[in-house]
């Protein structure tokens, strides 16, 4: 990932910008998993708001 550091504990994934979203910005981020995979059951984001769609 360009731009973002991130570290999995267990079954949750951490992503950090190595920049700040400005008010009204949108970042979409789209994972590909090898196996069976399941799509996100939730995320959450600090000052912020955070979907899943799949």
């Amino acid at each position: 990932m360009d731009g973002f550091q991130w570290e999995q504990h267990g079954d949750t994934l951490s992503i950090t910008s190595d920049e700040p979203l400005a008010a009204g910005d949108k970042l979409t981020i789209t994972l590909d998993a090898q196996g069976t995979a399941e799509p996100p059951g939730d995320c959450t984001l600090t000052d912020g708001d955070c979907g899943v769609s799949n």
